[in-house]
C-alpha cells in the first residue's frame, strides 16, 4: 500500500481522528480496492488491529457482501499468504479469511463438502459449489497445526461449523479437533475446541486435564449438556471422583446443580446409587477393589448432603424398607447412619433391635446364596454385615442372636461360587469376633472341629480368623499348628496355607518384633491345641513359643511354595532375616525374568519393592523394570512404574547414573531408550535443582567408557571369529546385545544433552579428552560415523592444559576392563 492513495488516506484519518470515509466510498468499492483494504490488515504488526480500523473493515464487508465474486477474489488474494514464514501475517491473514468466509454464506451440505448459500432478495436460491471455497477451508485446516497458538485459535474458530469437511479419506475436521483436545499444549486452545465438541467422549476425558481452566470448562460448559443417565456407569463415576477431589474450583457444586436437575430427590436416591454405585472396574485389573471404594465413599459425600439439604429422618427406613433391602437400599441406609452417627453421636441412632435385623441378614443372604449370584450379590453380602456395626454387642443375649444366624450359615448349604464363599466367611468372622472373646473362641473351635474335612471352608475360615480376630491367642497357634502344617501337602492349591502362614508371621512380628521365636516346632497331638483353645484361660504369652516363626519362614522360602508378593513383605518386615530371604528373592528373580513375561503385578510390585529397601543389592534389577515399562499393555502397570523409576532416580542418582548404559542394552529398542535417557536427564536436573550434586560430569565420563569398553569388546569377537574389524556392523548387530549403530545414537544423544560447564573437575576432563581420542582411533565403517569434536571442543573450554598423568590413565584402563 503506497503512500499518497485514497485508502492511504482514510487509514490515516482513522489513525489520526477516528473519523471514516462517506457512505459514497463504500459505494465504489471493487475488487482492487478489497484487496488495497485488506493490504493494510494483513501488514500490521501489532498484536490486534486497531477498533476503529476493524469498524471500518466491517463496514466495507457490509458493502459487497452480495458481491460474491469480490468475496471469492479477496479469498483468493489471502490464499497466496496464508504459508508465510511471518507469523503476523499468518495471524491477519486467517482472521480476515474468517470474515469472508462468513460473508460468503459458506455451509456444509449433506455430503460433508463446503458450498456458498445462496441469498437474493430475501429468497434463498439454494447452494452454489466453488473450488475455491473448499481450497480456503482445506488452507484453514492446515493452520490448525500452526505453531503459534494464535493461529491455531482462530482456525478452530473459522472451522467450527465445518467439523464434517472431508481433508482426506481418513480424517476430518471434527477428528482433527479431538487430538487438539487431547495432545494441543495451549490450554486456551483445548478450551475453544472443547466447546465445539461438547457431546464428544473427547471433551469428557478432559476432566482429567492438567490444566486447571480446562477442567472448569467441561464442568461449566460441557456437563450441562450431558445426560447423565445416557453415559456408561464408568464416566458417571469418574465425573463424580473428580468433583469431589478438585480442590482449585468448586466442582462438587456444579454436579450438585446437575443432578438435582436429572433426579428428585430424595425420592430418587436409590435410583442415584444405582447409576454411581461401581460394582467392578475391570480396567484396572488388581486395582479394582481400592477404585470401588473410593467410589463408595464418594458418593456417601453426595448422599449426605442429600440428608442434610431434604431433612431425612430415620421414619423413612420403617419395616417396609428393611422387608425390601436390595443393594441400593442398603448402601443408602448405611451411608444415613453414618451421617447421623458422624453429625449426632452414636447414642443418637434410631435402630431396629438387633433381633429383628440379623433375621432379615439371615433371610437376605440366604436367598443370595440359593440363587445364581453376580457382582452386585457380593457387594449387598458385605453391605449387610457392615449394618450390623451400628449394634453394640454387650449382653449375652446380643450375642447369642449374632452367633447363631452365622452358625446357621456356616452350617447350612454353603454357596457353591468360592468368591461368595469367601464374602460369606469373612464378614462371618468379622462379625462373631465383635461378640465376648471366650464365646467367640468356642463357637470358632467348634466350627473347626465340625468342618475338619471340608478344606475349602476350613481354609477359608482360618485365613480371615488371622486377618480380623485380634490379638492373637492359643487358637491361631492351633490353626497353624494343628491344621496349616498337618494339611499343607494334602491340598491341591497352597496358595490360601501360605496367606494364613503370612498373616501369622506378620501378626507376631507386631507383637513382639524383636523376640521372635526361635524355638523348634513342637510336637502336637490330636486336637491339643484346638482343645486347649476353647478354654478361658488362653493368654497371649502362651502361643509365642507353640510355633516357631523361623520354621514357618522357611517352608514359605521353599520353592515349591514361593510366593514373591508374600516374601517380600516379610523381607521388608524381617531385618535379622533378611540375608537369607534377600537370597531366594535374588535367585528367583533371576530365573523368572529370564523365562517369564515380567508384565505381571505378581513380579512387577515385589521386584520394585526389593529395589526401594535395598536399591544397591537390587540394581541389576532396574533394566528388567524399565524394560517392562515400554513393553506393557496394562495402564495400571505403566503408571504405577512412572511414579516408581522417577522416585528411585531421584533418590539412588549416583546408583542409577552408574548403571544407565547397562539398562539401555536390556531396553534394546533405540527409541525406547532415547524416551528413558531423556527423562533421566530431566530427573537428574531436578535432583540438582534440589540441591543435590551435579551427577553431569560423571554420566558424561561413564557414557565415554561405556563407548569404548563395547567397542573392544565387539573388537574381540571379531577377532574370535575371524572377521575383520572395520565394516563390521551389519555382522556385529545380528549377535551382540547392543548394535554399533545403536550405540552410537545413545553416544550422541546423550553427548547433546550435557551441558560442560566450571563444575567439572580439571581431572575428570582430562580423562574425558584422553577417552575421545581413544574413540577417535576406533575404525568404523562408513555408515557408522561418531562426530567427537563438538564435544571435544566444550571439554577444551574448561582445560587446565596440564597433561594427563599415569595414574589418571590407568583408572580410565581399569574402568574400561572392569566387567559388566
Amino acid at each position: 500500500m503506497s503512500g499518497g492513495t485514497p485508502i492511504y488516506d482514510i487509514f490515516v484519518s482513522l489513525s489520526n481522528n477516528n473519523t471514516l470515509p462517506e457512505k459514497a466510498f463504500y459505494a465504489s468499492i471493487d475488487t482492487n480496492t478489497l484487496n488495497e483494504i485488506m493490504d493494510y490488515y494483513i501488514l500490521t504488526k501489532s498484536q490486534s488491529v486497531p477498533k476503529c480500523a476493524m469498524q471500518f473493515f466491517g463496514l466495507v464487508l457490509d458493502a459487497v457482501e452480495d458481491d460474491k465474486e469480490a468475496l471469492l477474489n479477496g479469498l483468493s488474494y489471502l490464499i497466496k499468504y496464508i504459508d508465510v514464514k511471518n507469523r503476523s501475517i499468518r495471524r491477519n491473514v486467517i482472521h480476515l479469511l474468517g470474515m469472508l468466509i462468513d460473508r460468503l454464506n459458506v455451509v456444509l451440505d449433506g455430503n460433508c463438502s463446503v458450498k456458498i448459500k445462496i441469498v437474493e432478495n430475501g429468497k434463498d436460491l439454494g447452494i452454489g459449489s466453488h473450488d475455491l471455497v473448499k481450497d480456503a477451508i482445506m488452507k484453514v485446516s492446515e493452520r490448525l497445526f500452526d505453531k503459534e497458538y494464535a493461529i491455531r485459535r482462530e482456525a478452530v474458530k473459522i472451522l467450527s461449523p465445518y467439523q464434517g469437511f472431508t481433508i482426506n479419506k481418513k480424517t476430518n475436521v471434527k477428528r482433527i479437533f479431538k487430538d487438539l483436545l487431547r495432545y494441543d499444549p495451549c490450554p486456551e486452545i483445548r478450551n475453544r475446541v472443547m466447546a465445539h465438541l461438547i457431546m464428544s467422549s473427547s471433551a469428557i476425558e478432559r476432566i482429567k486435564d492438567e490444566d486447571t481452566s480446562v477442567r472448569q470448562t467441561f464442568f461449566r460448559i460441557v456437563l450441562p449438556h450431558l445426560k447423565l443417565k445416557d453415559l456408561s456407569i464408568e464416566t458417571r463415576c469418574l465425573i463424580l471422583e473428580k468433583s469431589v477431589l478438585e480442590r482449585e474450583f468448586n466442582a462438587f457444586s456444579l454436579l450438585k446443580s446437575k443432578l438435582w436437575e436429572e433426579y428428585e430427590f430424595p425420592d430418587d436416591m436409590k435410583r442415584f446409587v444405582s447409576d454411581f454405585l461401581l460394582l467392578n472396574a475391570t480396567e484396572y485389573a488388581d486395582d479394582d477393589s481400592k477404585l470401588i471404594e473410593e467410589n463408595k465413599k464418594h458418593l456417601t459425600k453426595v448422599l449426605e448432603v442429600i440428608f442434610r439439604e431434604a431433612s431425612l429422618s430415620i421414619k423413612a427406613f420403617d419395616s417396609t424398607y428393611y422387608e425390601n433391602l436390595d443393594l441400593e437400599g442398603a448402601f443408602v441406609l448405611h451411608a444415613y447412619l453414618s451421617f447421623v452417627e458422624s453429625t449426632q453421636g452414636r447414642d443418637s441412632l434410631e435402630l431396629v433391635n438387633l433381633e429383628y435385623f440379623t433375621a432379615i441378614l439371615y433371610l437376605k443372604v440366604k436367598r443370595v446364596i440359593e440363587k445364581e449370584q453376580n457382582t452386585s450379590d457380593f457387594h449387598f453380602v458385605s453391605h449387610l454385615f457392615q449394618l450390623t456395626n451400628f449394634y453394640d454387642v454387650y449382653e449375652q443375649k446380643q450375642s447369642k442372636y449374632i452367633l447363631s444366624t452365622i452358625y446357621k450359615f456356616f452350617t447350612a448349604e454353603l454357596p457353591p461360587r468360592k468368591e461368595m464363599l469367601a464374602r460369606l466367611i469373612e464378614n462371618g468372622i468379622i462379625l462373631a469376633s465383635s461378640t465376648e472373646r471366650s464365646t467367640f473362641t468356642n463357637f470358632l473351635g467348634s466350627l473347626i472341629t465340625k468342618n475338619r474335612e471340608n478344606h475349602t471352608f476350613l481354609f477359608l475360615l482360618c485365613k480371615y480368623v488371622m486377618m480380623h480376630v485380634k490379638p492373637f491367642e492359643m487358637l491361631h497357634t492351633a490353626i497353624v499348628g494343628e491344621i496349616v502344617l498337618n494339611n499343607i501337602n494334602k491340598i491341591d492349591e497352597h496358595g490360601i496355607i501360605l496367606e494364613i502362614i503370612f498373616y501369622y508371621l506378620v501378626e507376631k512380628y507386631r507383637e513382639d518384633a524383636d523376640h521372635l521365636s526361635e524355638n523348634t516346632n513342637k510336637s502336637f497331638g490330636p486336637n491339643m491345641l484346638l482343645n486347649n483353645a476353647n478354654t478361658e484361660d488362653n493368654e497371649v504369652k502362651e502361643c509365642t513359643s507353640d510355633v516357631s516363626c523361623t520354621i514357618l519362614l522357611n517352608l514359605l522360602l521353599e520353592e515349591k511354595y514361593f510366593r514373591p508378593v508374600l516374601v517380600v513383605d516379610l523381607f521388608i518386615l524381617f531385618n535379622n532375616k533378611r540375608d537369607m530371604i534377600r537370597d531366594k528373592l535374588v535367585a528367583y528373580y533371576q530365573r523368572e525374568l529370564s523365562t517369564t513375561d515380567i508384565d505381571t503385578r505378581e513380579l512387577i510390585v515385589p521386584v520394585t519393592k526389593c529395589m526401594l529397601i535395598e536399591p544397591e543389592r537390587f540394581l541389576p534389577f532396574v533394566g528388567l523394570v524399565v524394560f517392562a515399562y515400554f513393553n506393557t499393555k496394562k495402564d495400571y502397570i505403566r503408571q504405577y512404574l512412572t511414579v516408581f523409576l522417577q522416585e528411585f532416580v531421584l533418590i539412588n542418582t549416583k546408583l542409577v547414573v552408574g548403571e544407565l548404559f547397562k539398562i539401555t542394552e536390556i531396553v534394546a529398542n533405540i527409541s525406547h531408550n532415547k524416551v528413558f535417557l531423556d527423562q533421566v536427564l530431566c530427573w537428574l536436573k531436578m535432583a540438582e535443582e534440589n540441591g543435590k550434586e551435579s551427577m553431569s560430569e560423571e554420566l558424561l565420563f561413564n557414557l565415554l567408557i561405556y563407548f569404548i569398553r563395547k567397542n573392544y569388546e565387539i573388537h574381540e569377537t571379531s577377532l574370535r571369529n575371524g572377521k575383520p574389524i572395520n565394516g563390521h556392523s551389519k555382522a556385529m548387530s545380528t549377535r551382540n546385545k547392543t548394535p554399533m549403530s545403536n550405540m552410537i545414537a545413545i553416544f550422541d544423544f546423550v553427548a547433546k544433552r550435557i551441558t560442560v560447564d566450571g563444575r567439572f573437575s580439571a581431572t575428570r576432563i582430562k580423562q574425558m579428552i584422553y577417552c575421545l581420542g581413544l574413540i577417535a582411533k576406533i575404525g568404523f565403517s562408513a555408515k557408522e560415523k561418531i562426530n567427537v569434536g563438538d564435544l571435544s571442543g566444550r571439554l577444551m573450554v574448561f582445560s587446565d592444559n596440564i597433561p594427563i598423568t599415569a595414574s589418571e590413565i590407568e583408572e580410565i584402563t581399569t574402568k574400561i576392563s572392569k566387567s559388566d
